[in-house]
């Protein structure tokens, strides 16, 4: 059935029993991966007495502390921006603890250019140097392999500089990080028109054609110069937000709306309801892929981001240059407001049912996939200092944070 998914074959009976499939896979649907508790949706607050940690208020039910472990074995992350945050001394019953968890493991993040600076740090801490999957690369060449229907009047065209993801690899544990991009909920190719956009535009297209080619050629060493070649991926981290509020300032600056103004019920229940599809489509190219979702950070105010900018986020080069130009892509309280919305499906309340857009697939308390939670947003909320614009929040404590909480879905 998977197969006929992957093809958009399915009837609207198939999709149905698709849902109540990915509703039964696990024997406890709302436990968490990290066991009795997940700390991270814990009250708690960020503490930095020798590492950044959320601790939370509960002694049995406290945050592993797994990036510190990491980096205290791992040579090269001796230097670098959280070398001062390391573990001193690993013991032995920690470091196998640590080749149980990491070694030989493959993490996809499915997002946008948060995840690109996720994965970014997570090299510069670890001493390594994260590379960009352009068409060039062994691994890019789907890119070139777009369907001209994807393009504006169905005309193909180079991919100049668009990634398709970048990567980190820890060869001491044999850890492979990568992210891959996405346009967010969008359905009606709304940046088709921009000068950096390179096709398809929808989720689902971009999955086919860009994903299942990449993850292929992720399983093929083609040099000695690349990583290993992976077995599959152990973890999905989906997520789907500034792309998505990056579409309704554009839509509310034609109509002279501010950003600061909240989104209205249709425009969230319509995310809702994409996210059905887009979790659907990711969970039947995964496999066996543990999938979680993680919330987005709440930039201070006052940092820099507009949609113009934004757009360069897919190409090679993408610095904070031209930031200030175009509209402003958010503000506050729409994350706010997007981060509670994935919160009310982790997991759905009792009477609430949401349909999926273009799938069709029904979501309720009693027939939806096992979904981690990674409330990133709400765990460094307000640790906004230095962050240089609304794309990338930092090092320490934000990417810091962020892997842990990732690695804590590999802990089962």
């Amino acid at each position: 059935m998977q197969e006929r998914y992957k093809r958009g074959l399915l009837t609207q009976a198939e999709q149905v029993l698709l849902a109540e499939m990915m509703a039964e896979e696990a024997q406890e649907p709302h436990k968490s991966c990290l066991g009795h508790c997940n700390p991270y949706a814990e009250p708690g607050f960020v503490a930095n007495a020798q590492y950044p940690a959320w601790k939370t208020f509960d002694p049995m039910c406290e945050a592993p502390a797994i990036l510190r472990e990491l980096l205290g074995a791992v040579p090269s992350a001796a230097t670098g921006p959280a070398a001062a945050f390391r573990a001193a001394f690993i013991s032995s019953a920690e470091r196998a603890e640590l080749e149980r968890v990491m070694a030989n493991r493959t993490v996809l993040l499915v997002g946008d250019a948060v995840d690109r600076s996720m994965v970014q740090s997570l090299c510069v801490m670890l001493g390594q140097q994260s590379v960009s999957v352009n068409a060039q690369h062994p691994w890019g060449y789907a890119l070139n392999q777009v369907p001209a229907s994807e393009f504006d009047n169905g005309v193909r065209q180079e991919p100049g500089d668009a990634i398709l993801a970048d990567y980190c690899y820890e060869p001491t544990f044999d850890l492979f990080v990568t992210s891959f991009y996405h346009y967010g909920i969008d359905t009606d190719s709304v940046w088709r028109k921009q000068a950096s956009f390179y096709p398809p535009a929808q989720f689902e297209s971009r999955v086919r054609s860009l994903l299942v080619p990449y993850i292929a050629a992720l399983k093929t060493q083609s040099s000695p110069a690349l990583p290993l070649a992976r077995k599959g991926i152990d973890v999905a981290v989906f997520s789907s937000s500034f792309w998505d509020l990056a579409l309704w300032a554009e839509d509310d600056a034609r109509s002279g709306v501010s950003v600061k103004a909240g989104l209205d019920d249709q425009r969230i229940d319509t995310w809702r309801s994409r996210i059905v599809d887009m979790i659907t489509a990711l969970h039947s190219q995964v496999g066996d892929a543990r999938i979680a979702w993680r919330s987005a950070h709440i930039p201070a105010a006052n940092v820099p981001g507009t949609t113009r900018w934004f757009m360069d986020s897919m190409r090679s080069k993408f610095d904070s240059g031209n930031v200030a130009e175009g509209n402003p892509i958010l503000s506050p309280v729409r994350v706010a407001q997007l981060n509670a919305a994935r919160r009310s499906m982790l997991p759905l309340a009792a009477k609430d049912v949401v349909r999926g857009k273009t799938s069709g697939i029904q979501w309720s308390a009693t027939a939806q996939p096992v979904i981690g939670d990674i409330p990133f947003g709400e765990v460094t909320l307000g640790q906004d200092a230095g962050q240089t614009d609304v794309a990338r929040p930092g090092v320490v404590p934000h990417a810091y944070l962020y892997w842990d909480m990732v690695f804590a879905q590999l802990r089962e």
